[in-house]
């Protein structure tokens, strides 16, 4: 083969090398920003942090951590976003982290729920065995997950004012956000309210101090979080940002 032949050669090969480039980049770009793997490996990364400063008794029932003690630690679990709740469940089914009960607590604020964990089963513990401990609280979660697109649907068709339909849902927070994204996508706008009152602000660290400063459930309803809601939030604009994180949410379901 001569060298003639060789540069024809390399000539035809140039732009499939440079389609192969393109094509990369491309994937690159609509590729998801955080994959449930990527969170996976975050969440071991933060509980092995946890467990070089103090290891918290997963199995204590007044153990669950706040902000306050882990603040660090809690906000990196804000920069995954929602999408990393079904994650950090599955790290307590499948015990892939010692300190689940600051995973429990994670979710707890990333859920921001005024009937969070707790409460989701009336207030009161019941005879499980596991009561009171973390997987006890995701089985509880669970629960409440399997009955959402009922009872969504049961609210959202019912004779009920806006403002009581958004105080009904506002017992699931975070985890009613894909339901409430596809009800908005399907022409039912007045639910943007509602993603204002979980998400507050479009800055991921201006949301984490505001939740912070919550102290009690009461400041989780309606009343309280309508005083905490950036004037220039855009519901519609923070759902097309964060589509990706929602679809991540919605496998919960």
């Amino acid at each position: 083969m001569n060298i003639t032949t060789l540069k024809k050669i390399g000539i035809l090969f140039i732009p499939i090398i440079a389609i192969s480039v393109l094509l990369v980049l491309v994937l690159s770009l609509i590729s998801p920003k955080t994959s449930a793997e990527q969170i996976k490996k975050e969440i071991i990364k933060i509980d092995n942090l946890i467990t070089n400063k103090a290891t918290i008794d997963p199995g204590f029932k007044s153990s669950y951590p706040t902000i306050e003690d882990y603040e660090v630690e809690f906000k990196e679990i804000f920069q995954l976003g929602i999408g990393a709740i079904p994650q950090l469940m599955e790290s307590i089914e499948n015990k892939t982290v010692k300190n689940q009960a600051f995973n429990i607590s994670a979710i707890w604020y990333l859920i921001s729920a005024e009937d969070a964990l707790g409460r989701y089963n009336g207030g009161e513990y019941s005879k499980d065995p596991d009561s009171g401990r973390p997987i006890y609280f995701v089985k509880i979660i669970r629960e409440k997950i399997a009955e959402l697109p009922t009872e969504i649907e049961k609210i959202a068709t019912s004779d009920m004012t806006t403002e009581e339909k958004i105080k009904a849902v506002n017992k699931y927070g975070m985890l009613a956000m894909p339901i409430i994204a596809d009800r908005i996508d399907a022409g039912e706008k007045y639910w943007e309210e509602y993603v204002a009152l979980q998400v507050f602000d479009s800055s991921i660290e201006k949301r984490f101090e505001i939740i912070k400063s919550f102290k009690t459930l009461e400041d989780l309803s309606v009343k309280s979080k309508k005083n905490k809601v950036s004037k220039d939030f855009d519901a519609k604009e923070w759902l097309k940002k964060n589509n990706e994180d929602i679809m991540l949410l919605k496998k919960i379901y």
